[in-house]
């Protein structure tokens, strides 16, 4: 709000202070409509298990923690033994995991 003063002959508006205001939610709802959103998404099960791959460059072989979050998905690793990039191809088909491995 605004208000006026006289100074010395001159109307001068002096600004108050304001907060900003709070994003207006009505009740909550929408609060609460986006966190039933997230923990319905994430109710499925998700399957973690350590993978044995073999690195292409060393033909050593290590283990990897990958999860149904990856599956389908692309990750850049390094190799555990020769530190060489490695890129894997995630799947995932009946539980069990598949991993396609390319040097990068």
């Amino acid at each position: 709000m605004k208000s006026k003063t006289k100074t010395a002959g001159h109307v001068k508006k002096e600004r108050q202070k304001s907060q900003p205001e709070a994003p207006a939610y009505s009740n909550g709802q929408v609060l609460e409509s986006v966190l039933e959103e997230i923990s319905t998404q994430s109710g499925d099960e998700v399957l973690e298990q350590d993978v044995l791959v073999e690195c292409p460059y060393c033909d050593e072989s290590f283990e990897i923690k990958v999860s149904s979050d990856d599956a389908g998905q692309i990750l850049y690793e390094d190799c555990q033994v020769c530190c060489r990039a490695l890129t894997l191809h995630v799947h995932e088909e009946d539980g069990e995991f598949g991993i396609e491995i390319e040097r990068t």
